[in-house]
């Protein structure tokens, strides 16, 4: 199954509405739900229990979604699965309190289980798609030298590695020509201390004189 690894080149169209909508309205309606069906409480009972301990598992998953999202947080990713998880699980529970206590409300049940399994499904594909966008250093080694992620990108929407390694290709060349300067200033140095000053540098006349003049 393809996964996306930068968030430049992935759809996330449902991604947000996910995020922006159908988690509000999931979170509401279950603290709604919640809300109503301890309001009539009369006995508390396990199947109150069990339908209490879903109700606040959802609550959290669904909060940790929201927030998480922000940062693309990896912890958002084990909340988006666990929910999911907990859709199916609790729609199975449901349905089997259904079939032991109320057997005529059995097909409604049944019919959300469906949808929880479906929903659950399609979600799930969609987020492991994406599982590499919430995990940074998963990012950095499976996206390979050719995925540039969307952060590697300044704001006129140039790579910025692709500059760094211009730079690098041409640092060669300036060292090149710098070493060249270099060289070419310590070689005229050279020869400007080899050089003696004319006055310094005896005349023949001169030395021929002084010579003749020892003879006699």
């Amino acid at each position: 199954m393809q996964q996306y690894h930068s968030k430049a080149g992935t759809p996330l169209k449902f991604h947000n509405f996910f995020r922006y909508i159908l988690l509000p309205l999931n979170f509401i309606s279950t603290a709604i739900t919640m809300y109503q069906e301890f309001s009539v409480m009369t006995q508390f009972t396990w199947p109150y229990a069990v339908d209490g301990f879903f109700f606040a598992v959802s609550l959290i998953l669904m909060l940790s979604c929201v927030v998480g999202f922000f940062g693309w947080k990896p912890y958002s990713w084990y909340s988006v699965m666990a929910f999911l998880g907990i859709l199916v699980v609790s729609g199975i529970c449901n349905a089997a309190i259904y079939a032991a206590y109320v057997p005529e409300e059995l097909s409604n049940s049944v019919g959300q289980l469906l949808v929880a399994i479906l929903e659950a499904a399609l979600i799930g594909i969609y987020y492991y798609k994406r599982r590499p966008l919430f995990f940074s250093d998963a990012q950095q080694g499976a996206a390979g030298p050719g995925v540039m992620d969307a952060r590697f990108l300044d704001s006129d929407d140039e790579d910025d590695l692709e500059i760094v390694e211009e730079d690098a290709d041409a640092a060669p060349e300036d060292a090149e020509s710098e070493y060249a300067e270099l060289d070419y200033t310590e070689s005229e140095d050279a020869d400007s201390d080899d050089e003696v000053p004319e006055d310094e540098v005896p005349d023949d006349d001169e030395s021929d004189d002084e010579e003749s003049d020892d003879d006699e």
